[in-house]
């Protein structure tokens, strides 16, 4: 005999929707943590190598083997940036093809849903006994729920109503089916036929859309200051000094001013490769 109790299989489905979207998180955030902070070349440790190789050269600036240290953790430091820029971005194409496969695999069980519940459906108004699809719902609705956040509500009939985000669903003739809109760089989530993008809060694709959304971006932001405000401070230190012995008769460099005449710092004030 199938014992059936209600708030305890909406409580499960709440807590299997909540749970898979803090473990999609933890997953993505060590991804991203090992693309920017860890590993043999990360940007953290490069840095603090290019600043004590800077305070080194500041004690002994003629030291010709000083000053080849500090252009070596330079060049280490721009590659560890460029590695985690490119790890970022792959990161970015993963999760993308991620929320596309997460996407066929909900409409899938979308169809096996509206196919099992109709079944129900006819069942109880026949009077057959039908426990054993109502337990393959209740399988179904919480793969449903890994996926993306769903509340349910059973009806008297056997049929069945679910809440996904702000969006109220009656299971009826026709199946739901979730898409994926891409737009400027952001990925929007649509089911049905409504045409406006839905707000998620738990199950796993709430957190691979977060993440493609928002977390990547940021720190693909902070990664590019970074670099400009690492450029702009070490280009000001450099155009204030002078040569070994004496003023530069020549300067060769890769940034681009409209007036040699003014000191360097002063040319292009603020100014990043």
């Amino acid at each position: 005999q199938r014992v059936r109790e209600q708030v305890t299989e909406a409580a499960l489905t709440k807590v299997t929707s909540d749970s898979n979207r803090v473990d999609q998180l933890l997953t993505l955030q060590k991804k991203i943590e090992s693309a920017v902070l860890t590993g043999g070349n990360a940007v953290g440790e490069q840095l603090d190598q290019f600043f004590t190789e800077f305070t080194s050269l500041s004690a002994s600036p003629n030291e010709p083997a000083q000053q080849q240290a500090l252009l070596e953790t330079g060049s280490q430091l721009a590659a560890a940036l460029r590695d985690a820029s490119s790890l970022l971005n792959n990161l970015t194409q993963n999760v993308c093809l991620q929320i596309d496969n997460e996407t066929v695999s909900l409409n899938d069980n979308f169809e096996a849903l509206n196919s099992v519940n109709a079944k129900i459906a006819r069942f109880s108004k026949q009077g057959i006994e039908h426990g054993s699809e109502l337990d393959q719902r209740d399988r179904i609705i919480n793969e449903l729920a890994e996926v993306i956040g769903v509340d349910r509500a059973e009806i008297a009939g056997g049929d069945l109503h679910l809440t996904i985000g702000t969006h109220s669903i009656h299971q009826g003739a026709n199946a739901m089916e979730l898409t994926v809109q891409r737009n400027n760089d952001q990925v929007d989530l649509v089911l049905g036929e409504a045409g406006r993008p839905m707000e998620l809060e738990t199950g796993r694709l709430s957190a691979l859309v977060e993440t493609f959304n928002v977390t990547i971006p940021a720190f693909e932001e902070k990664l590019d200051q970074l670099a400009a405000e690492l450029i702009a401070q070490v280009n000001a230190v450099q155009s204030t000094g002078i040569g070994t012995t004496g003023g530069f008769q020549n300067l060769i460099g890769s940034i681009e001013i409209e007036d040699s005449s003014v000191p360097l710092s002063d040319a292009l004030p603020g100014s990043t490769l």
